[in-house]
């Protein structure tokens, strides 16, 4: 479980990540954003929101887990807070390298250093990387002159975040303990986010292995009840 209530962004910045297959192309931000109490209120609560289970990740590799991209990266922003910058440029590069299946919309990728993150009675940094890649049309009404006027504008809807995950900076030699969200499709298009830009697996402690059970068992239960409609 995160504990939200004395987080605080350390650094931020926003890249834009397109569909490589498709030659969306890759914006890279050269600036920080700048963010006011308000602003910097609201995207942690869109952020953070979406992290409400005790299921855990961390990262892995087949021979060495130093090979594992965004482990590295995050390892040298841990170490290295001032290469905070550079490795976000580097891990918005990697995901637009995966970003190969058709159907993957492109986004706006943030990517943040929190501090005074608690988690499992742990206080530490955390990097959090969340990408949004669906839009919604929002009606502005100001007033002028005497008069009102709408307009339609296209943006994050600060209730639904798309994709995302936290790095907590502990349990670092055994990959990290990370915090997954996808809340898009879950075909093979979706699995690019945990499968290959990540490469993560879950964690086995007993939040998983009883989560585990339960979807064997609702498995089982459907099958049982396929037999007995076909009997019928």
């Amino acid at each position: 479980m995160i504990y939200t209530e004395y987080i605080k962004i350390a650094h931020s910045v926003v890249h834009i990540v397109g569909n490589k297959s498709l030659d969306e192309g890759l914006f890279l931000s050269e600036e920080p954003l700048t963010l006011d109490d308000d602003t910097g209120g609201v995207l942690l609560k869109y952020l953070l929101s979406p992290f409400k289970t005790d299921a855990y990740h961390q990262f892995w590799h087949e021979t060495n887990i130093e090979l594992n991209e965004v482990y590295s990266f995050a390892k040298n922003v841990f170490s290295n807070i001032d290469s905070f910058h550079g490795m976000g440029k580097a891990i918005a590069r990697h995901l637009y390298a995966n970003s190969l299946h058709p159907k993957i919309k492109n986004g706006e990728l943030c990517i943040v250093l929190l501090k005074n993150v608690i988690v499992e009675t742990t206080t530490c940094n955390a990097l959090g990387i969340f990408k949004s890649e669906n839009k919604d049309i929002f009606l502005k009404v100001k007033t002028e002159k005497g008069r009102t006027t709408m307009q339609s504008e296209t943006g994050i809807n600060v209730n639904h975040l798309d994709k995302g995950c936290i790095i907590f900076d502990t349990k670092q030699k055994s990959g990290y303990l990370v915090s997954v969200v996808d809340n898009t499709n879950k075909g093979s298009d979706a699995k690019y986010w945990t499968d290959d830009f990540l490469k993560v697996r879950l964690v086995s402690n007993g939040y998983n292995q009883t989560d585990s059970l339960l979807t064997i068992t609702k498995e089982f239960i459907a099958q049982l009840s396929c037999v007995d409609s076909k009997i019928e």
